[in-house]
This record gives structure tokens, sequence and C-alpha cells, in this order.
């Protein structure tokens, strides 16, 4: 292990599962086969508002990522440093695993992380604070589940109105460049006077703090040499970032595996006659196609059992399926995508499991009707199994570091943290250690 690498020290945890990593999201419906990707981007380098500070010394800080994770590195940061520039950088135009999607004249449907818990005292806290200021509301118990035990025992939470209403309060305020991917990392010395492109290369990991860092995206590079950079994103694209630059972080996440999952929005007129709102298979998927099946104009506004959609949107049943991971991953990078055969599996096996609609499988399901919406989210990068150990990585001798749900969240009480709560808790703990490493230089 090289000197200068920080591992935070924790409590033996066991790994879990958490859902829905920050992830490349395509979207399917019948009509189109959108990608992500091809989101237009900015023009050029020239965009940024990112200007050259003329010798202020305030310590330049980049984020890699502006899901919960980053956002909260970024707030954390800036509340013990409040003098830092920060920047995030997110390749997508929302804010990763809390996803919501809004259909004009059907309704909203949080495709991603559907609820959260809060298992450590310090997100707790946080939760506390974000409920008196009604941005989230506890999810009452009301699922039916083949381990019902284990479903029960955790409290659950919900965003209000929605779940992409989180990470856009966390952003209030923040330097967000988007949509814009960040591909290399790049060591440079820094030289008095000198701006991005007058940088001179170095090797990759110089001792002190003698240099700063470059960042190259697909169609230039950031105006601007960052003191420290973070990279929040999930562990298989923080490895092809890291690897050329740091083998210390590398080696740290590259056992860390994301598994698939496709999320099927479907929206009825009507009743489909399923006796429950929510639904959680076991470990196995029961059939090997459901994971999970919600309907989500329930728990919109965080009240289960409140009649009809958001305000201002139409009333009828719009449900949420997640797909196992081993059929996630069957399909999920086939191309052409076979999204008729996803969503006739999907209803096929709802029908089955609920005795809703018809038998026959195809996409009259819920009372025989057509569905009056229909898409398909393909996540490459959902859940994380065997989550790095240390709840975040730094190497203080070129300020380099790592964090996101693909890190252990044990420390502080997290044990069995999932998702949005291990996200959380790395982006904290490593915002912390930066405004730490900053403070120190100033004494």
């Amino acid at each position: 292990m090289r000197s200068g690498l920080l591992l935070h020290p924790l409590s033996a945890t066991a790994a879990t599962t958490a859902p829905f990593l920050r992830s490349p999201r395509i979207t399917a419906t019948f009509a189109t086969l959108t990608r992500a990707n091809s989101l237009p981007r900015m023009a050029s380098s020239a965009s940024f508002s990112i200007e050259n500070d003329g010798g202020n010394t305030a310590p330049k800080v980049a984020i890699i990522g502006a899901g919960i994770a980053g956002l909260t590195c970024a707030r954390t940061l800036l509340t013990s440093c409040p003098t830092a520039r920060v920047s995030l950088f997110e390749k997508s135009t929302s804010h990763g695993r809390c996803a919501t999607r809004t259909v004009p004249g059907i309704g909203s449907f949080d495709h991603g992380a559907p609820h959260f818990s809060a298992l450590s005292p310090a997100f707790r806290e946080q939760v506390q604070t974000w409920r008196e200021a009604g941005l989230v509301v506890p999810l009452s118990p009301f699922t039916s589940s083949s381990d019902s035990t284990s479903a029960a025992a955790t409290a659950r939470y919900v965003v209000h109105p929605s779940m992409r209403t989180l990470p856009t309060h966390l952003a209030e305020g923040l330097a967000v460049h988007r949509p814009l991917l960040i591909t290399k990392l790049e060591y440079v010395r820094k030289a008095q006077g000198q701006d991005a492109s007058q940088e001179q290369s170095a090797p990759s990991s110089p001792p002190g703090h003698q240099g700063g860092w470059a960042l190259h995206h697909d169609q230039g590079t950031v105006p601007e040499v960052f003191d420290a950079v973070v990279v929040a994103v999930p562990a298989e694209q923080s490895c092809a970032l890291l690897s050329p630059v740091s083998p210390a972080l590398t080696s740290l996440l590259a056992p860390v595996r994301s598994r698939p999952c496709l999320s099927v929005l479907v929206a009825w007129d009507g009743p489909t006659g399923a006796p429950w709102s929510e639904w959680t298979a076991d470990m196995d998927g029961e059939d090997g196609i459901l994971a999970s099946a919600r309907r989500d104009d329930l728990k919109t506004a965080g009240r289960p059992g409140r009649e009809g959609g958001r305000e201002g949107e139409r009333v009828g049943e719009l449900w949420v399926f997640h797909t196992t991971p081993e059929y996630s991953a069957r399909y999920i990078q086939t191309e052409p995508f076979p999204r008729e055969k996803v969503v006739s599996d999907v209803l096929r096996s709802f029908s089955g499991k609920f005795g809703s609609g018809e038998e026959g499988g195809g996409t009259r399901q819920g009372g025989g009707r057509k569905p009056a919406y229909v898409a398909v989210q393909r996540w490459l990068y959902s859940q994380t199994d065997n989550p790095a150990r240390p709840s975040y990585g730094w190497e203080e001798g070129v300020r380099l570091g790592a964090c996101g749900d693909g890190w252990e969240g044990g420390r502080d009480g997290g044990e069995g943290a999932e998702g949005v709560e291990r996200a959380w808790l790395s982006g904290k703990g490593l915002g912390e250690r930066i405004a730490a490493s900053f403070t120190r230089k100033k004494r």
C-alpha cells in the first residue's frame, strides 16, 4: 500500500447489496430507443463558467459525479471550508439513483431508488432535518415479501414530491456542469502564472503537493487545474478513471461488482386488481424475472394509500417493476434491445403473482386493458456486490479521492447501510477529510 493513502478505519461489517447506483441510463419505449449518452454535450471547454482566478489561493476541488455521494461531499466540504471553489461534473442530465421520470398526461415514476433506510445515527439525524423541512416523509409498511420479517424490520423513507427532489435540493447553489463526460485525469506540475493549457505533464503520483489535476472530457480539457479531485461514480467507472493515476485506490475498488437492473414503467387507466401496493421477491426472484413490483402513484407525496397521483397529474395506476440481476444481464446490452419481450415477460410475471389481468402474456395485463404508457429503463450499474471496506478512499500525497455507495458505509454505525445512505456516509466522510487537508495546509 502506498504511503499517503488514507483508509478510514471501520468496524467489521457484512457486505450488503444496495440498489440503484448511478449508471448510464437508456430509455426504451415502443416508439423510440434513446441513449442517455446521445444527449447534447457542451459545445466546447470555452462554454464553462470556470475562469482563471489570477492568483486566488482558494482551494479548487473537482468532483466527478453529481449523485448523492458527490453532492454530499461538496456540501460537507463547503460547510467546513467555505472558501473552497467546488465544481461538479456530471455526464447525464439527472442525479443518479434518485431518478424520476415525468410523463405529460400520465404521471411521474420514481424508476431508480424507490425509498431508502436510515441506520446510522448521522444519517438518521440528517433525515430528521429533511423531515422537518418537509422534504422527506416515512413510508408506511405495505409490502408483501417472500421475506416479510426482514422487509418490515427497517423503516423506509421517500422524498416529497419525488425522489429526484433530494439531489435537486442538495445541488442548490453548487456549480454543476452537465452533461459532460470526464474521460481522463492527469496530474500536472504547477508553474506560477500558467493556465491549464500551459501546465507541464508530471508523473502520475509525485510526492507532496507540488501539482494539480487537469480534467479531460470527450471534447477537450476543462480550462482549470484543480488542487483536489474526487471520483464519485460507480466502481467500474471509477476504476477506469483511477487506474492510470492511482493503483492503490484502484486496487480497493477493483473487486467491487455492480449488478444490472431493468426498470419497466407501466401506467393503466384503471385498477389492475393487484392485492398489494408493493411486492419484493426473495434473492432468487422466485420466477427469475421480477425482483420487485411497486405501485408508484400510492407512495407519491410519501403517503401510501393516498388516492390518485401527484398534484396536477392523471389518476390511474402507475407501476414500476424491477427485474432480477440475472434476467437483466441477459438482455441489458443486447442490440437491438428486445423491449417488447422484456415488457411481455414482466407483465406475465406480474399477472401470475397478483392474478391481475389475462394469463396470456403480451402487454394486455391490468384487468385486460392495454397499458396507457410503457417504458423501459436500463441500469447497467444498479446493485453493488461486496462494496470496498473503507467508507471512502483518499490519497493525501496528490489529493485524490473516491466515494460513493461502492464503498462501505459502516463508519458511525452504518453497518448494513444500503445505497442512498451508504453514498451519503461516504460523501460526508470524504468531504470532512478533504476539508481537514486544506485546513492543515493553512496552519
